[in-house]
């Protein structure tokens, strides 16, 4: 992931992030909720702010996505 988007990603907040990560990577929520093994409703609630991943799913999520923590919780 090149400098830019990770700066852009920076200004957004994790809902706002986790989806245009998903979204860079061609996943649909289905998609990511398989490969994360998390309900996929529950990444919707991520997603719109309604809840907040604790650590496992985290880790589950940065694994489904090939991403650093730091890049997807934007520190």
């Amino acid at each position: 992931m090149d400098e830019f988007l990770n700066d852009k990603l920076l200004l957004l907040s994790f809902g706002e992030r986790l989806r245009a990560l998903r979204e860079f990577h061609g996943m649909s929520q289905r998609d990511l909720a398989n490969a994360a093994r998390i309900g996929r409703t529950t990444i919707a609630g991520y997603e719109n702010g309604r809840n907040e991943p604790g650590l496992t799913n985290l880790h589950r999520l940065t694994a489904a996505l090939g991403v650093s923590l730091d890049t997807l919780v934007g520190w």
